[in-house]
């Protein structure tokens, strides 16, 4: 017998050894290595649960529970999947719902979390806060601004797992967000058609400094080359490098005001998210 077969045999026999020995603590067992953080370990022991005991009365506890897990762990595409499994049982059916829309914001899907968000608020009539706070975060993260605005001028402190400070703290930075003008991609190539101007448009003055005097000295350089060096081998070298940078003074100048634009909306929103997102509390 091969050691790979006789491998996989030894791990069937201690599979089943095991399951003479188990027992309905796994379940807490499971809980309780999930309040220690060790999530991994708690899956492992919430679908070890499931699997012998399929039929106990914990086991849509411990569906649910090995979603959150994921969930936990930061494992959001794993947690999305657990959660929509843990939505059978009508006991878990929202708050695994609630759950599923925010693994799928987090995870970045802000169209399927937007669905699933207006989808639970259609199928549960009854007021919910924390559902309630959460259906501006996808438009949020996709800069609609219009619609957050809209959403939160008729937050008050009870719409929200948030205080009325925190909550007012939240309004200014999204109406500081909508009030910000994005630079100009096609103004900042223009400008650079005088060199390193567009580069002070996008706010990197150094850059601009260098691309100025690197263009335009090797244009004075071509051009006393061009008029006074009979062998025309160094001009022509020159001038095509001179052209290479002016247009690159142009391109990075364009491609700057979009990186400019990227990373402030990515910066403020992380950071808002970082700061006002609330997870659901699962108990």
């Amino acid at each position: 017998m091969s050691r790979p077969a006789s491998f996989k045999i030894f791990f069937i026999i201690l599979f089943f050894i095991n399951s003479v020995f188990a027992d309905k603590t796994d379940f807490d067992f499971g809980m309780w290595l999930f309040e220690k953080e060790e999530y991994f370990r708690a899956i492992s022991e919430f679908q070890r649960f499931i699997f012998f005991y399929p039929n106990d009365l914990n086991v849509p506890k411990a569906k649910f529970m090995i979603g959150l897990s994921f969930f936990k762990a930061e494992r959001f595409a794993d947690a999305v999947e657990a959660f929509e499994n843990a939505k059978v049982d009508k006991n878990f059916s929202f708050i695994a719902g609630i759950y599923k829309a925010d693994s799928l914001f987090l995870a970045g899907n802000y169209a399927k979390s937007r669905e699933e968000y207006l989808r639970l608020k259609k199928e549960n009539q009854s007021y919910n806060p924390h559902l309630n706070f959460h259906m501006f975060w996808p438009d949020l993260m996709e800069k609609k601004f219009d619609n957050v605005i809209k959403i939160i001028s008729e937050f008050s402190n009870s719409d929200s797992p948030l205080n009325n400070e925190d909550l007012n703290i939240l309004k200014e930075r999204i109406f500081k967000l909508k009030k910000f003008k994005p630079l100009s991609p096609f103004l900042a190539g223009t400008l650079s058609l005088i060199p390193g101007l567009g580069q002070f448009y996008v706010k990197r003055p150094g850059d601009g400094v260098v691309a100025f005097f690197s263009v335009s000295s090797l244009t004075v350089l071509s051009y006393l080359l061009w008029k006074y060096d009979p062998h025309k081998e160094l001009a022509i070298s020159l001038s095509l490098l001179d052209l290479f940078l002016y247009a690159g003074n142009i391109y990075s100048a364009w491609s700057e005001a979009i990186r400019f634009n990227y990373l402030y909306y990515k910066q403020n929103l992380d950071s808002i998210k970082q700061d006002f997102w609330r997870d659901f509390p699962y108990r």
